[in-house]
């Protein structure tokens, strides 16, 4: 059976010794996010935080340390624990991803964060894939203090972000995707907003011919 990626259907066709045919269909809903049941999935990684990240030195500061765990509770759901320790912070996380029928896999998220303060990040999402379109919106919101080890003031997380993408494939013609990215942070002159369309298509002899273009709103407005 060729493994399909979102929504599909399977015919199987029986016959019996008198030539009698009985057609079985079945719709089913497949996705990276589901094990199988009773499969776990696990990882474990420590390391030193890489210092002035993107530059030229190779300065490294903390000890990291983040192990995750995945594992099958059925057909439908997945259930996931992260755990992340640097620098004197901590998160601790849970996440479930669980299909409805054929119309996608729902996911939700809840993580603490502990060190000089305490805070919390929850997220819950839906997407949606099939041979020509997909579709996926997500909303993520975190209080004044969650923290994720390693990161530092590199990247402060906004208190809300609200991410939709949209796709269609065009068969040999590639496909085409739409999203949209709104943020808002503290401090309202770093809200802002990001257009991105892409398309991609296949080429002989295994090449992928991308290309994307990108709109950010904030205070200024770039492309």
């Amino acid at each position: 059976i060729p493994v399909v990626t979102g929504a599909g259907e399977i015919q199987m066709v029986t016959r019996d010794l008198l030539g009698r045919e009985l057609i079985v269909t079945e719709n089913f809903y497949t996705s990276e996010r589901l094990l199988r049941p009773g499969l776990n999935e696990y990882s474990l990684s420590v390391g030193r935080v890489r210092n002035d990240f993107g530059g030229v030195t190779d300065h490294y500061g903390d000890l990291l340390a983040a192990g995750r765990l995945r594992r099958g509770v059925s057909d439908q759901l997945t259930i996931e624990g992260r755990l992340d320790a640097a620098g004197g912070i901590s998160t601790a996380g849970f996440a479930l991803a669980r299909t409805v029928a054929r119309a996608g896999v729902t996911s939700a998220a809840f993580a603490v964060s502990t060190g000089e303060s305490s805070g919390e990040l929850w997220q819950i999402g839906h997407e949606y894939q099939a041979r020509k379109f997909r579709a996926n919106l997500r909303l993520q919101g975190t209080s004044a203090h969650f923290a994720q080890p390693g990161l530092g003031a590199l990247a402060p997380f906004p208190r809300l972000q609200v991410v939709a993408s949209g796709g269609v494939a065009f068969r040999r013609q590639g496909s085409l995707g739409l999203s949209v990215v709104g943020e808002r942070f503290s401090e309202a002159d770093q809200n802002r907003r990001i257009f991105v369309a892409s398309y991609s298509r296949s080429l002989p002899h295994g090449l992928l011919l991308s290309a994307s273009v990108s709109r950010i709103r904030g205070n200024g407005a770039d492309t």
